[in-house]
């Protein structure tokens, strides 16, 4: 397999390569490696979940360099476990680069992305990836002439600091979603 020379570049001319979540390669320059392993090793032993995860991601590490045409050769093992029987899709992932079939890529693509950011934020793990700033907040809500009593739609696609302010100015205010798909 060729590994891109962008990627290349950063991984230097060794680098470890693993098994990843979701039936994907993970692959680390030696840097983000020991970052991994270093996280790793802060897991409770006792935890049988923490074990089974440092054996995943340890046990199946292997080093690997490319060749001078930038290509590498994947373990049998990790090929088994990724399905990887001709095409590859490599991909960056922040600290590390994934390699996956062709076919199970594929299917990635039809994940729901803004359902499964939904889910983790529901979750409590607060990760923001944008913050959403209301834009002339008051002097919108307040142009709109609020009524106690009234029924107000608020169809914008942000991150309801306007309905917020709106309801809190209303007798019995509630905001309903509806989430179009």
């Amino acid at each position: 397999m060729i590994i891109p020379s962008k990627f290349r570049e950063l991984l230097g001319d060794e680098f470890v390569i693993t098994k990843g979540f979701d039936n994907c390669l993970a692959i680390y320059d030696l840097k983000n490696w020991e970052e991994l392993q270093a996280k790793l090793a802060t897991m409770p032993m006792t935890s049988s979940d923490a074990r089974i995860l440092r054996r995943m991601i340890v046990g199946s590490a292997g080093m690997l360099e490319t060749d001078k045409q930038g290509r590498i050769l994947l373990p049998a093992p990790l090929r088994s476990y990724a399905k990887i029987e001709k095409d590859a899709v490599v991909i960056g992932n922040i600290d590390h680069i994934e390699v996956w079939s062709k076919d199970a890529w594929e299917q990635t693509l039809d994940i729901d992305s803004d359902m499964a950011a939904e889910k983790l934020y529901n979750s409590g793990n607060n990760i923001v990836i944008f913050e959403h700033k209301s834009v002339l907040l008051n002097e919108t809500v307040n142009s709109l002439n609020i009524k106690e009593d009234g029924i107000y739609v608020d169809g914008t696609l942000g991150g309801a600091g306007h309905a917020s302010l709106v309801c809190s100015k209303l007798q019995d205010g509630k905001i309903n979603r509806y989430r179009s798909r």
